[in-house]
């Protein structure tokens, strides 16, 4: 339960990072700068990839408005 709440919160974080730069240039910002490093990532065992593939979707989704 605490491993999912850590990535709940990696992936807000990751969003609102996104569309805070998207408001504010209307360019997406590189993930690379808002997630976490690579230990970290793999501590919570999640592949880097997938991880932004899901923020990226949620992103796409809100600013498009799809769901």
């Amino acid at each position: 339960m605490e491993c999912a709440r850590k990535i709940e919160d990696i992936i807000d974080a990751a969003i609102v990072a996104c569309l805070e730069e998207y408001m504010a240039t209307g360019k997406i910002i590189k993930l690379d700068k808002v997630l976490p490093s690579d230990e970290e990532i793999e501590k919570l065992k999640l592949k880097k990839q997938k991880l932004k593939r899901i923020i990226l979707t949620r992103v796409a989704s809100i600013i498009f408005g799809r769901r």
